[in-house]
């Protein structure tokens, strides 16, 4: 069996790799969203306007939704609300 400590540095390591993942994962979706906010005003400038704004305002819309809608559940697995 491991000793506590042992078990104790495993789950630093743990909670460590999920914040690390959850960094990159945001760092990648706001460059992901950047680039299609850039097509879209590209597409705009060069004369596809319904083309742009539709892409545009699915990107804002997409983004917006991911950040209103998002609500995570505790690691323990407890159900509980978010209030506010």
């Amino acid at each position: 069996m491991r000793s506590e400590a042992e078990r104790l540095e495993i789950e630093k390591k743990v909670a460590q790799s999920n914040i690390d993942l959850a960094s990159t994962g945001l760092i990648m979706a706001f460059l992901l969203c950047i680039l299609f906010l850039g097509v879209a005003a590209f597409l705009i400038l060069h004369g596809y306007q319904i083309a742009g704004t539709i892409l545009g305002v699915g990107d804002l819309a997409s983004l917006a939704a991911v950040f209103i809608g998002n609500r995570r559940q505790p690691m323990d697995g407890n159900a509980t609300k978010r209030t506010g």
